[in-house]
């Protein structure tokens, strides 16, 4: 893949820096608006009877969710072209990274979808007692916030190499890099952290929301300032 130097290095960034944007509206409303207000934690009736009666809301979650995944396969291959000359080896695994992200959301939108099926009402569902189907729906709603664990693992390695290679670029400052590498330290050490050791995981969350202010600092950074172009080509071998 070569690079086109003559388009701007600033359409990459600032495109990046735009869907940095479209995540932090989405992602809080589908992850926190939606989910806890209809997600009742342990109790399966409670939570099938919300998401019953406020079935609009949750579609509307469902496709927070889809758009949210159409900006992280942006985001990785934006990030990709913008790093190459950096080093194309580190570049490459963190998009793919960060495209491992994209497919596990993909399987939690499905997962979602089941949710829906199991309170549509549909004739064939009176095979099953109620109480089976709410329970099956709280197992897929539990399984699908089981999976955002693994997409932790993904997130954390490509927020790590991220912050590598803006440390090493030249065309961003380094301090940026620093912050980029701590949110990839607090979703590995929350993804392997709540596996191995489920009672901390308010610290493992904690260490979580710290990094994720790196996150959002290199998000705004690109939009608003983007990088040194002549830097970048230089990189680019122009």
């Amino acid at each position: 893949m070569n690079l086109n130097l003559k388009t701007s290095p600033l359409v990459y960034a600032k495109a990046i820096g735009f869907l940095y944007l479209v995540l932090l509206v989405v992602g809080p409303f589908s992850l926190l608006y939606v989910d806890g207000t209809l997600i009742a934690p342990g109790d399966a009736t409670k939570t099938a009877n919300n998401i019953a009666t406020s079935e609009f809301l949750y579609r509307l979650g469902l496709v927070g969710h889809g758009i949210t995944l159409l900006a992280d396969l942006g985001i990785a291959v934006l990030l990709y072209i913008l790093f190459k000359p950096v080093n194309q080896v580190l570049s490459m695994i963190s998009m793919f990274g960060r495209l491992g992200t994209a497919f596990i959301h993909g399987a939690i939108i499905l997962l979602s979808i089941i949710v829906l099926l199991l309170v549509s009402g549909a004739e064939y569902l009176d095979a099953f007692p109620k109480g089976q189907r709410d329970s099956l729906l709280l197992l897929f709603i539990n399984l699908r916030q089981s999976g955002g664990l693994v997409w932790g693992m993904f997130f954390g390695v490509h927020c790590l190499l991220m912050g590598i290679l803006v440390y090493q670029s030249g065309f961003l400052p380094k301090w940026l890099g620093v912050l980029m590498i701590a949110p990839g330290i607090g979703y590995l050490m929350n993804s392997f952290g709540a596996i191995a050791a489920p009672d901390l995981t308010g610290f493992f969350a904690i260490a979580v929301s710290v990094g994720t202010i790196g996150e959002l600092v290199f998000a705004f950074w690109l939009l608003i300032k983007g990088v040194d172009v002549k830097e970048w080509r230089s990189r680019a071998g122009q």
